[in-house]
């Protein structure tokens, strides 16, 4: 089963495509009707985060903040407290290069594997599953995935070690900025 934490405009529409797509998917937001939503298109409801890590061999966020995406996976209870050994996160957050390598770490020693998946292309495109997603990690974790991130990504680049696709991913915000 598929973890999916963060259901705003674009964890929506991704933990969509993953419930269309056939795959058993167990959604938490702190936003009741969020959850309602992907349930009521055939998703599972968790009633705390932590219950992702009880149920899900693999949890993907998708959350608003580095702020907010350090307190769901390493504050009081947070989701790495209750993964699996072996089992892997994959932040798809927009989070710093120093945050995404100090989440690594510690979630590594905790026995969690993780995967950064940062995307870029807007949440209109996301609804159509053509986000470009910009992969850092293991290269044999990324393999692992690679059909996951396909279902909700158009286009997926390996971009090699962790911390090489949050930098991409700034880059790419950056040349937004110019571009206006």
């Amino acid at each position: 089963m598929i973890g999916f934490i963060g259901l705003g405009q674009l964890g929506s529409r991704l933990a969509t495509l993953l419930v269309e797509a056939g795959h058993e998917v167990m959604v938490f937001d702190a936003d009741s009707s969020a959850i309602q939503a992907l349930v009521d298109r055939g998703a599972m409801a968790a009633e705390f985060c932590t219950d992702l890590g009880r149920c899900c061999d693999t949890v993907l966020t998708c959350l608003p903040s580095p702020q907010a995406s350090e307190t769901v996976m390493l504050g009081e209870n947070g989701l790495l407290s209750t993964m699996s050994t072996g089992s892997t996160w994959i932040e798809t957050s927009t989070i710093s290069v120093d945050g995404t390598l100090r989440m690594a770490t510690i979630a590594e020693s905790c026995g969690i594997h993780m995967l950064e998946a940062p995307m870029t292309g807007g949440v209109h495109r996301a609804a159509r599953g053509e986000m470009t997603i910009f992969a850092g990690g293991s290269e044999d974790l990324f393999e692992q995935h690679r059909s996951l991130l396909e279902t909700i990504g158009g286009e997926v680049i390996y971009l090699g070690e962790t911390g090489s696709a949050s930098l991409v991913k700034v880059i790419s915000n950056l040349l937004c900025l110019v571009d206006l």
